[in-house]
């Protein structure tokens, strides 16, 4: 009996280790198998970009395709199969020149009903012109008959108004000479309380500029004495010296082709250029640039090629995660957003 437990605890033991090995495995795969990927644009004074980009994984066992050309394309391959694919059915320049098509055809039918709608128009509108013509002439005589009564009665009118304004100038100089008392004790009080007001507006705008000018000051001082810190700027250099480590592994290792490039402005050409050349200097490699001081160009050829490792940018991230300046700089600064 203990025969047969050993036995199966043996293959229990002996199946554990073989899963566990199989992660190891696919763990170090993953880390350390080396993802690798092609770039090939091309790009013409007038055309639109070309792009093809390829990444693979261990011996294309996953593979994904990005191609643009009018159209944007996508494949995800496995053992060189197709899994999924997608297309766009049409560009926007395509959809534009249907759209116009469309719109061609509308106008040729909207112009032949028009036409005939303007043939129907014309008559409808002559006999309504003779329709209003009779109902105009009606009236004429109505209204000359209405005129002398109205003015009959507005000069009746009149004279009734005439009597009413001389009854309203009496009555209204007897209010003001006793209105004219009671408000001009309220006046002054008045313009008094309305001064208060401007004095308490501005006692409190000025009490607000003051604390803002405090609060900025205050601002000022410790930003300045963080970046004084000598323990913040070694955090910041370990982090750019990361961040440096971490774009040369991506960048790419070998670089074909020309690209020719030039602005309006040939001062913002040279700045460009100067950019790139600190850039050459950090990196290493680089594409051939020819630039144009007196026309705005875009246009050239390439075709790049490079790797990388997800175990490799792990580490990176690691050991700049890891540094003792770098925990320093994130704690300094996590108190100065509580003050």
């Amino acid at each position: 009996m203990l025969h047969i437990l050993l036995l199966v605890l043996k293959i229990i033991g002996i199946l554990v280790l073989a899963l566990l090995v199989l992660f190891l495995l696919c763990v170090c795969l993953v880390l350390f198998a080396s993802v690798h990927y092609r770039m090939q644009l091309e790009k013409k004074a007038e055309d639109s970009w070309k792009i093809d980009v390829r990444v693979t994984w261990l011996l294309r066992l996953l593979s994904i395709r990005v191609k643009y050309e009018e159209s944007l394309y996508v494949c995800f391959r496995i053992l060189g199969i197709p899994i999924k694919k997608f297309q766009e059915p049409m560009t926007e320049d395509t959809s534009k020149e249907a759209a116009s098509k469309e719109n061609a055809n509308e106008t040729k039918t909207d112009r032949t009903t028009y036409k005939g709608e303007q043939t129907s128009l014309s008559v409808s509108q002559e006999e309504k012109s003779k329709v209003t013509l009779q109902k105009q002439e009606e009236p004429s005589l109505q209204k000359k008959q209405e005129v002398s009564k109205t003015e009959q009665d507005e000069e009746l009118q009149t004279v009734q108004k005439i009597a009413n304004e001389q009854n309203d100038k009496e009555t209204f100089t007897d209010k003001m000479s006793g209105e004219h008392k009671i408000t001009g004790t309220f006046f002054w009080q008045r313009q008094k309380d309305k001064v208060t007001k401007w004095y308490e507006r501005v006692k409190a705008m000025w009490f607000s500029i003051r604390q803002k000018k405090e609060n900025v000051i205050e601002e000022i001082t410790n930003v300045t004495s963080f970046c004084s810190l000598p323990e913040n700027r070694a955090g910041v250099t370990a982090l750019l010296e990361g961040g440096k480590k971490i774009f040369r592994h991506i960048w790419p290792k070998k670089w074909k082709g020309q690209i020719r490039f030039g602005m309006e402005d040939p001062a913002k050409t040279g700045k460009i250029l100067g950019i790139l050349a600190v850039l050459f200097g950090v990196i290493g490699t680089f594409p051939e640039i020819e630039p144009d001081f007196q026309e705005a160009v875009l246009e050239g050829e390439l075709w790049a090629k490079g790797r990388l490792r997800i175990g490799v940018l792990l580490w990176i991230v690691f050991l700049v995660w890891r540094n003792e300046n770098v925990k320093k700089l994130k704690n300094n600064f996590e108190k100065i957003r509580r003050v």
